[in-house]
């Protein structure tokens, strides 16, 4: 009898290992499948395989034919420490390098901005550990983005605004419920010699100069939304035509 009780426990939990297994792989599968469609929706098949979702599919990231929507809820969990809904592109490029960033935004007519302008990200420029070097997450400092840009309203007018190497911080009024276009050219360097030239629905609004790197290895791209783990808002952001090309 006690033998039996033996096996039949090992059964039980053999399918339950199993089951979560299964489980678990099917997820992966799913996941890597809804990215694949991700990118095609975003006409950026190519971006694939540097593609990595920080979202929850199909809840906090939808699509259609040609675009995605991310979306952060009220009282959202936390995803990696924070509350996020992104899509990362670890695009690669070396130090030097001059690199072009293309995408069309639309912010929901119904986005409501934070009454204490708390910080709110749509898009951002990564540091990561330069596996040359050893390095890895484990013994990596969390660093704040070098580039990022964020909405932000003032005096009651709707906006996005751009930080640039912790020194420059610039801001335009942006109007919601219809898509704009940017192209974002950087000159890549840890050094006084970097570059970002911002151009918004094909009219030129900004030159930034000076270092854009923490480190030495590339910074990628991360796009959706990220912001303050106190605002109570429900928003949502929609993204289209993803392009990334090294120009020299």
């Amino acid at each position: 009898m006690q033998l039996q009780k033996v096996i039949r426990w090992f059964v039980i939990t053999a399918l339950i290992t199993l089951s979560f297994t299964c489980y678990a792989q099917s997820s992966q599968v799913d996941n890597k499948a809804f990215t694949a469609q991700l990118a095609k929706s975003l006409s950026a098949e190519h971006l694939y395989k540097y593609m990595f979702l920080e979202a929850v599919a199909n809840e906090t990231v939808t699509y259609t034919e040609n675009n995605i929507t991310f979306s952060i809820a009220p009282n959202q969990a936390r995803l990696h420490s924070g509350i996020r809904s992104e899509l990362s592109i670890d695009y690669p490029y070396e130090l030097g390098q001059t690199v072009s960033y293309r995408f069309d935004l639309k912010v929901a007519d119904d986005f409501k901005s934070d009454k204490q302008n708390r910080w709110s990200l749509f898009a951002q420029w990564h540091d990561q550990p330069n596996p040359k070097r050893g390095e890895t997450w484990q013994n990596f400092p969390g660093n704040s983005p070098m580039v990022s840009l964020f909405t932000e309203s003032r005096q009651g007018v709707f906006g996005i605004g751009i930080d640039y190497g912790r020194v420059y911080r610039e801001w335009i009024p942006l109007s919601k419920g219809q898509w704009h276009s940017f192209q974002l050219t950087f000159l890549w360097s840890n050094k006084q010699d970097g570059k970002l030239t911002v151009v918004l629905n094909d009219e030129t609004r900004f030159l930034f100069t000076g270092a854009n790197m923490l480190n030495d290895f590339q910074h990628y791209l991360k796009i959706g939304l990220y912001r303050h783990s106190k605002i109570p808002t429900r928003n949502q952001i929609s993204f289209k035509a993803l392009d990334i090309q090294t120009i020299k």
